[in-house]
């Protein structure tokens, strides 16, 4: 079995190439990397292009073992209109091979979908691991991920990892997470399972930046929602789960090392007016659509966090808040995917 990897490059090679490098350093070398680049413009995806061409070992906190860097990594590239030119590499499922897609920006899971529906042509995936390009995988990952398959329930379709802080590696950024339906708000739960494979429950969510998702899934519940652009996938996804009778999973035996916040330009605490106006308007979204009861109480919180933003002194941003607040689906985040602060 060969698991793909998929990757979503938005306006931040570096880190990339720092994920890729620690994935090519994998002790079991039966992976494909898909890495789809959404950014602004065409110089991120050259400048991995180039480092793929003439490769070079980067800094990073991950033991990448005995890789070396001897010749250039062998990589197709594909625009998102040439993605049939494709299908021949994909039948095959060539070890350790590099494909390269660049695309426009149509959201997190819009980029996720198109490596996704890449390998569902391929009747011999059973399995493909969305990861963060924001992460570090130490070497022995994929080996523990085949030794995790064997212990899964059949109707276990998603299963994700623990992540821990690159910058602070003993520092737990979650097992996964639970959703509050009344606040729009997920925690991440920070104590560890005590088995090796802890089913969640519905309201709880797998760790976005780290998860396997299986084939037979994906044809019965579907891709990734592409309504949300930024956030709520997850959850989404567990909801759509659990209406068809699948589970989702965690391992904590499978750990990864994530630099959280660093695909939107922000942090835990602060995020960027992209990830804030995503967070807060998808709150609505995906509310109406699976909870539409609770709507008050989302609006409340909503009421609440523009208080916040006000008493920071993000005048702008809590007018911006109220304005996507009253009319949700006229939020076009496209808008704000340069803005930083």
């Amino acid at each position: 079995m060969i698991v793909p990897i998929i990757l979503i490059n938005f306006n931040n090679t570096p880190d990339t190439i720092e994920c890729l490098q620690s994935i090519l350093g994998s002790l079991n070398k039966n992976y494909i990397v898909t890495i789809v680049d959404n950014s602004t413009d065409n110089g991120p995806v050259e400048e991995l292009l180039k480092w793929l061409n003439n490769p070079y070992p980067v800094a990073s906190i991950s033991d990448f073992g005995d890789i070396t860097f001897d010749e250039p990594i062998k990589t197709s590239f594909y625009a998102q209109d040439e993605l049939e030119k494709g299908e021949k590499l994909i039948k095959e499922l060539v070890p350790g091979s590099i494909i390269v897609i660049k695309t426009t920006n149509k959201g997190f899971a819009h980029a996720n979908n198109i490596g996704m529906n890449l390998f569902l042509q391929n009747e011999k995936v059973d399995w493909i691991w969305l990861l963060n390009n924001d992460t570090v995988v130490p070497t022995e990952s994929i080996q523990k991920f085949y030794d995790c398959v064997s212990k899964l329930p059949e109707n276990v379709g998603i299963l994700s990892t623990a992540l821990t802080s690159y910058f602070s590696p003993n520092n737990v950024q979650g097992y996964y997470g639970k959703y509050n339906t009344y606040t729009g708000v997920s925690k991440a739960i920070l104590e560890c399972p005590s088995d090796d494979i802890k089913i969640l429950d519905k309201y709880h969510t797998a760790m976005g930046a780290s998860q396997f998702v299986k084939r037979s899934f994906l044809k019965d519940v579907g891709l990734m929602s592409e309504e949300y652009f930024l956030y709520f996938e997850e959850i989404d996804w567990s909801v759509r789960a659990y209406k068809k009778n699948w589970k989702l999973a965690m391992t904590p035996l499978i750990n990864i090392y994530h630099k959280e916040g660093s695909t939107i330009h922000g942090s835990a605490d602060e995020k960027s007016l992209l990830g804030d106006l995503c967070d807060l308007v998808n709150r609505i979204k995906f509310t109406k659509k699976h909870l539409p009861a609770l709507l008050p109480f989302i609006y409340g919180g909503l009421i609440l966090s523009i208080a916040n933003r006000i008493r920071r002194n993000q005048i702008k941003r809590a007018g911006l808040i109220l304005k996507y607040m009253l009319n949700p689906f006229k939020f076009n985040p496209l808008k704000y995917t340069r803005y930083k602060a």
